[in-house]
């Protein structure tokens, strides 16, 4: 599992008003914007710390469920080490995000995410332990600007954490959007430790239905990596 650490900033900027839909897939802070058709995702990302290096290149499929409901699936092909590298089936998500309280002039979206992590078991090309996320997400859209932030449970193994995190967007132009991310991992066993990383994330649209999603962040507390992402998105 990831460990979650951002501290988010994205800023969702319309001409009078934030656009309708700014997705956000690739921060860890979960999006609480649905897709309205299925969507086709490629996603490839790097994470470095020196002592190890891993890349992934996979696929996931969002489709929409009903008025408040979506369910993602996503798997991948992973690879670890440094030098000559053998790459094997990552880890597979399922995950079902509900929109429990949509947002109004007044009030925040709310939403949950439950997602299941399943291990591949391949040349330790995934975590190797069955993983378990659940984060409750509000978000807000206050002028030019959309705040999201994130508490959740999350089980790896037999270890127990508590992921946190917050998300600002801010749009530039009709297809262009930056973002800036910061969240936070506590273990909650006795003894454990608590990791955090910042995020820099943009989004351009190529055109309706079509969008690039890049974002690179390094780790600040519990270890000093360096990781990239990058997805491309396709409304059918």
């Amino acid at each position: 599992m990831r460990v979650l650490a951002a501290l988010a900033a994205g800023f969702c900027l319309g001409v009078a008003a934030p656009p309708a839909r700014c997705d956000s897939p690739l921060y860890e802070v979960t999006d609480l914007t649905l897709a309205d058709d299925v969507e086709l995702a490629w996603v490839g990302s790097r994470e470095h710390d020196g002592a190890d290096d891993r890349r992934s290149d996979g696929f996931e499929l969002v489709f929409p469920l009903g008025e408040r409901w979506e369910a993602a699936v996503a798997s991948s092909i992973a690879s670890r080490g440094h030098g000559p590298r053998h790459s094997a089936l990552g880890d597979t998500e399922v995950a079902v995000k509900v929109v429990v309280l949509a947002e109004t002039e007044a009030g925040a979206a709310l939403g949950l995410e439950p997602t299941l992590i399943l291990p591949a078991g391949l040349s330790g090309a995934g975590e190797g332990v069955v993983q378990f996320v659940l984060p409750l997400a509000a978000s807000k859209v206050i002028g030019r600007y959309r705040l999201t932030a994130q508490l959740a449970y999350a089980r790896s193994g037999r270890e127990d954490h508590a992921p946190m995190s917050i998300l600002a967007e801010r749009a530039l132009g009709d297809r262009w959007w930056l973002g800036a991310e910061v969240a936070a991992d506590a273990s909650l066993q006795r003894g454990g430790g608590r990791e955090a990383e910042v995020n820099l994330g943009g989004v351009w649209r190529l055109r309706d239905g079509v969008g690039l999603h890049g974002l690179i962040g390094r780790a600040v507390a519990g270890g000093a990596g360096t990781h990239s992402r990058m997805a491309l998105i396709v409304d059918f």
